[in-house]
């Protein structure tokens, strides 16, 4: 269900939690009804077909534009339905007001936007931003504030990048982020940190995320709470909303270009690959001796591996993360003709040179010399691959790095043309991070054939 936020904010000298409950009620009436609408047009099922979720959009497509203003004057003249969009001021009424207030953000000169989140809920902030916290699990928001160029917003952000010890802690790769502000953990925000900060906005990247939006609205209700994640799915719709979030729509669409441009590429080859074209993948992660397996799909991955022209065995078994678990039998009925693992820190990323894979070797010899996966067609044929987890798999754009590489590895003879490696240069390059990959970071094995 929708649910609206108001937030003590100031428009005109008057606080915007002191509008009338009609008008207040009015909204939610309107969100009511047309939530349907929203649902289906927002989903991650069609990156292609989506409905920007922001106060303004009138007429429920991809962006805002003057056809809003053109769609608001109909509805004010009865000859068009109105939206749960049109009202673009969020004043509980749609008049003209509503096609200035429009104008205002196509031209970016907008002091106050609304916004629908990953959470379904109704969100007013001011602008410009310029102090953010984020408490985020896995990257791919704050990697694409990095490619648009206000990593300097963020002023307090979760422990795993701030402390040494941290899952996502890395000098190499997040240099900036080690002299952040700790706000604490997923589970316990520092709530005392946080207020002394006194961002203008705070974001989540999961709505569960452990009460994370009822902690802050107890404790500091003025704060805006958006939740958001940029998975591989919603990346357009979600890059896009930031763009219009942090006045960036420019850069914006240019990393939206070129990432979508890439999927576009590698996809034309294997788009409308029949079933027996499609080589069946087992995708997963390993450590030694494990017998049970997590089967990984879902949302973060079905997509990687069906774009790649693979069909993912492991679909309909997931949970979120991952909860269900294959046994070693399951996977030797199965036969697979690929295997993907995944693998952690403690094998792959930036902390390791690039000319010392040797954990991550290690570890694939360990499975290749099990006898009880001896028979199966992806150890015969030796196309069982890991790659890295943590800094290729969560992302919105460094999805495309791994999609490539699934390419190349699932699809080979179709896949000539593309380069991981030069693919994921470039996505360094976007994040303004200087690091050479011949000399650092170990991603794959086995590597790539030059």
């Amino acid at each position: 269900m929708i649910k609206s936020y108001l937030y003590c904010k100031k428009r005109n000298g008057c606080d915007i939690v002191n509008r009338s409950w009609k008008k207040s009620f009015c909204v939610l009436i309107a969100l009511v009804a047309s939530i349907s609408t929203w649902g289906a047009a927002s989903g991650d099922t069609d990156e292609e077909n989506f409905s920007l979720g922001i106060f303004g959009n009138a007429n429920m497509d991809e962006t805002i534009d003057e056809q809003d203003m053109v769609y608001v004057q109909e509805v004010i003249l009865g000859t068009k339905p109105a939206t749960n969009l049109a009202d673009a001021n969020y004043d509980g009424k749609i008049d003209a007001d509503d096609i200035t207030w429009i104008e205002q953000i196509i031209r970016g000169e907008e002091k106050e936007l609304t916004i629908i989140d990953d959470a379904g809920d109704v969100i007013t902030f001011q602008k410009p931003i310029n102090r953010v916290v984020l408490i985020e699990g896995y990257a791919a928001l704050y990697e694409t504030w990095r490619a648009l160029n206000m990593k300097d917003k963020v002023t307090g952000i979760n422990d795993r990048y701030v402390r040494p010890d941290g899952i996502r802690y890395s000098e190499r790769y997040y240099p900036e982020l080690t002299t952040k502000k700790n706000v604490g953990s997923t589970e316990e925000p520092d709530l005392e940190v946080i207020a002394n900060i006194a961002p203008d906005i705070f974001f989540i990247d999961w709505s569960p995320m452990y009460g994370m939006k009822e902690k802050l609205a107890k404790s500091l209700p003025q704060l805006p709470a958006v939740c958001m994640d940029i998975t591989y799915e919603n990346f357009t719709r979600n890059t896009r909303m930031t763009g219009y979030i942090f006045d960036k729509r420019e850069e914006a669409e240019e990393y939206i270009n070129w990432r979508n441009g890439l999927k576009d590429t590698i996809e034309k080859q294997t788009k409308g690959l029949p079933d027996d074209k499609r080589p069946s993948v087992f995708l997963s992660s390993y450590e030694p001796g494990i017998n049970d397996f997590p089967a990984r799909g879902g949302s973060r991955y079905d997509p990687l591996v069906d774009g790649a022209g693979g069909k993912n065995i492991c679909e309909g078994l997931i949970g979120l993360p991952t909860a269900n678990k294959v046994s070693a039998e399951w996977i030797l009925k199965q036969n697979p003709d690929v295997i993907i693992f995944t693998a952690s820190n403690a094998y792959t990323g930036f902390e390791f040179n690039s000319n010392d894979p040797s954990k991550l070797a290690a570890l694939y010899e360990d499975f290749m010399n099990r006898s009880e996966f001896s028979e199966i067609d992806a150890v015969k044929n030796k196309r069982v691959y890991f790659i890295c987890l943590p800094w290729l798999l969560y992302g919105g754009a460094s999805g495309i790095i791994t999609e490539a590489y699934f390419a190349k590895w699932i699809q080979p003879d179709l896949s000539n043309d593309i380069d991981p490696l030069a693919i994921h240069q470039k996505f360094l390059e976007l994040q303004g991070v200087d690091l050479d990959l011949e000399k650092y970071g170990v991603f794959v094995y086995p590597p790539l054939e030059k």
